[in-house]
């Protein structure tokens, strides 16, 4: 059984590092054709109907948020190993994982905007009818469906409420410590 345990935190490790390692490479190749973008306007990279440079800064800074996110949740499995519970080192991890999150969802918002998502002319979007069709396609389709950042918001409430649980649980925890 404990030779189990070893090896179910050896992958979950090992995934970590899989995630920092793969964030990296990312930023080194956003980076390595951003630099042909700027010095003479190369972006067969980029994908139809996005704007380049928005593109490329947004990528780069969506991968420096996963190679964030990927420290914290390894100094945060590490903090757990040892002590075999989170404590209030915790809790400022989980606001930077919640923080990282929102982050994460509000560049794939904005690299939304950036794009050429837009069905019809942008003269069309000028009338009442236009508006609404706009908002439409772009809650319904683009956001909830084409891009992920219901999944980061939805990431982000769920470090909230795991951090509201560790606080109870902390304050109990010092509560009992306190009795005895």
């Amino acid at each position: 059984m404990h030779n189990k345990h070893l090896t179910k935190n050896n992958l979950i490790r090992l995934t970590l590092w899989l995630i920092i390692v793969l964030s990296g490479s990312a930023i080194i190749y956003h980076t390595r054709w951003l630099i042909p973008y700027l010095v003479n306007s190369m972006d067969n990279r980029v994908p139809t109907g996005q704007s380049p440079a928005f593109w490329f800064i947004s990528q780069i800074g969506a991968n420096i948020i996963f190679l964030y996110i990927g420290f914290l949740l390894l100094r945060t499995f590490s903090n757990y190993q040892k002590k075999g519970y989170f404590d209030k080192s915790s809790l400022r991890i989980f606001d930077q994982l919640m923080y990282s999150s929102l982050g994460l969802a509000l560049l794939t918002i904005m690299r939304v905007a950036f794009s050429d998502f837009y069905l019809l002319s942008i003269t069309d979007y000028f009338s009442i009818e236009g508006i609404v069709n706009f908002l439409a396609v772009l809650i319904i389709d683009t956001i909830t469906f084409k891009e992920p950042q219901t999944v980061y918001i939805l990431l982000a409430i769920i470090m909230w409420v795991m951090k509201q649980f560790m606080i109870k649980a902390l304050s109990f925890k010092q509560e009992n410590e306190a009795f005895i």
